[in-house]
């Protein structure tokens, strides 16, 4: 036997082999970690690129594992991608489409529906943002089911949603039973409000809600929604607008990279209304100490249920602190201090070392009160 003989493998076994080497990337799933960058580049095309490279039979291979992320751009040839999911079932290794509405108009939904279709196993289905536009939508939509989705992302338009189907989220909400993380935004207008469209929403699996742009009469809305296995809210805004029954429900909450957080102290507001909380998470650059309504609760029993702390080093580029290494102890004392009594946890994410000052870890209370930390990227 020669050497090259010992590597001959079943065609199978190499498929399997190369499938679980390119695994979908974490945002195709509904699990969030902090800080997690929903559109951070996947690494999936290089890699597939790398192993087609290896040889003619490695690269048959790659490409007999199908797409696992679609994005349905303008140019897309419906019917040629439709042809190539539909043949030997590649559809099934699709994860993740994305899907903008100008795919979803009249002249296009009928393409768009039949490529969702051959999907079945879509895990994460995104409606990004769009521009304003001269599409009419009186025609009516379908919406296929979704079985496996536990992840949608969708920017709402008022437009859009007289069509309904796939471009009314009550609708993929139906069609969706799964559904574990959801990401939102979008304007209402003042018709559509008063609109018979309108439906309660039971969302029994969802766990993730970012809350996005909203609008105030948007956030009114979903005040409405039950959700309760609810626990994990990542603000773009704030919460002034959550009703309390979500508040309590609370357990990690999640502040955004936006400047609106150092120019207003909306951690300081929403803090004291999250009574269960045993994390918060927020960038240090883009947010302002929270002020003295927490301290004044802090002299007390504090936020006593909190446990773990994140904070993340990425650099601000509009703003950055003059005196950078003071702008690092104030928030370190403040979350190393009596308002949260229960820390055991101070996670540092992102590039700290980068960001050209000394970092106070004020070993004296950390040390004295055993609190861990732990760095991540």
């Amino acid at each position: 036997m020669s050497p090259d003989q010992t590597f001959i493998l079943p065609s199978e076994l190499w498929v399997l082999i190369l499938r679980f080497a390119l695994p979908p990337r974490l945002s195709f799933h509904a699990e969030h970690l902090p800080f997690e960058d929903d559109h951070a580049p996947s690494n999936t095309s290089r890699d597939r690129l790398s192993f087609s490279l290896v040889s003619r039979y490695w690269n048959s291979i790659v490409a007999s594992l199908g797409i696992d992320s679609i994005t349905l751009t303008g140019g897309t040839d419906a019917e040629a991608l439709l042809k190539y999911l539909l043949d030997d079932g590649k559809g099934v290794y699709t994860r993740r489409i994305v899907l903008p509405f100008g795919r979803t108009v009249k002249s296009t939904i009928k393409g768009a529906t039949k490529i969702l279709a051959a999907c079945p196993r879509i895990e994460t289905l995104i409606r990004p943002e769009r521009q304003d536009d001269d599409f009419r939508w009186n025609f009516r939509a379908a919406c296929p089911r979704f079985e496996s989705l536990t992840r949608l992302e969708w920017w709402h338009y008022s437009d859009a949603h007289r069509s309904g189907g796939i471009n009314l989220f009550y609708d993929v909400f139906d069609n969706a039973p799964n559904l574990e993380y959801l990401a939102i935004a979008g304007q209402w207008k003042p018709d559509i409000l008063a609109s018979k469209r309108i439906r309660k929403v039971h969302l029994p699996r969802l766990e993730t809600l970012r809350l996005r742009r909203l609008s105030t009469s948007f956030t009114r809305e979903i005040q409405k929604w039950s959700l309760p296995a609810m626990s994990h809210v990542i603000s773009e805004f704030g919460l002034f607008e959550t009703e309390e029954r979500f508040r309590s429900q609370i357990r990690t909450l999640e502040f955004a990279a936006d400047i609106r957080f150092y120019n207003e102290d909306r951690i300081g507001d929403v803090l004291p209304l999250c009574p269960n909380l045993e994390e918060v998470h927020y960038y240090v650059l883009f947010t302002c100490v929270p002020g003295v309504r927490v301290h004044v609760q802090g002299q007390g029993q504090g936020f006593g249920t909190v446990e773990m702390i994140g904070l993340h080093a990425m650099k601000n580029p509009s703003w950055t602190p003059v005196d950078l290494g003071g702008h690092l102890k104030k928030h370190l004392e403040f979350v190393t201090g009596p308002s949260f009594p229960s820390l055991r946890t101070l996670a540092l994410y992102g590039d700290w070392d980068g960001l050209g000052a000394e970092i106070p870890l004020l070993e004296s209370p950390i040390l004295l009160r055993r609190i861990a930390i732990i760095r991540r990227p």
